[in-house]
């Protein structure tokens, strides 16, 4: 057990990081599945749609238990902390809404969502958005972007906090479970 997260390494558990994105799009899935898609039949489209949704929220949950089970926590000191709470309100209306609104009516538009759509799961990773979930939202968690209290300047990367904490005070100490190198959960005991 370390004394604090690692703050700048962005690169462990990229597996995490791919199911966490792909759970935080998956109201895209349910709307897709919902409305379908005009070249591909139900009978297929609609399975493939709900096993992405229930796959990638069962491998968020089966890291959350693991993270817990191996008691794979990191203490550290709160510095500076921002509610992400906007970045919701950004990914829902800069990727949620354009791709459904899309038209998908020939195999070639089908194609062509799926470019954009593994472009957005790209950048998502890339710009380590992963942790933005309805899921969590809708668990009551708040998500925080916390600075240690080494980290005196702007350009550092913060980790991410998910928590049921309306408020996070500068100088608190937390212990907290690792869920990828960048995402950390401050779950019940």
């Amino acid at each position: 057990m370390s004394d604090k997260p690692r703050f700048i390494k962005t690169g462990g558990l990229p597996w995490v990081r791919f199911f966490m994105v792909l759970s935080s799009i998956s109201p895209l899935f349910l709307l897709w599945a919902i409305r379908g898609v005009e070249p591909i039949p139900d009978k297929f489209f609609i399975p493939v749609c709900i096993g992405i949704i229930l796959v990638s929220h069962f491998v968020i949950w089966l890291r959350f238990h693991f993270a817990k089970k191996q008691n794979d926590k990191h203490p550290f000191i709160i510095g500076r902390t921002e509610d992400n709470r906007h970045h919701v309100l950004v990914y829902l209306l800069g990727i949620l809404l354009p791709f459904y609104r899309g038209e998908i009516i020939t195999f070639r538009d089908v194609f062509a969502t799926f470019a954009a759509l593994t472009i957005v799961i790209f950048i998502f990773v890339s710009l380590n958005l992963h942790y933005i979930n309805i899921g969590f939202i809708l668990l009551r968690y708040r998500i925080f972007a916390i600075y240690s209290s080494e980290q005196r300047h702007q350009n550092s990367s913060p980790i991410i906090l998910i928590t049921k904490r309306s408020t996070v005070v500068e100088g608190t100490t937390l212990t907290v479970y690792r869920i990828s190198d960048t995402v950390y959960w401050e779950g019940a005991e």
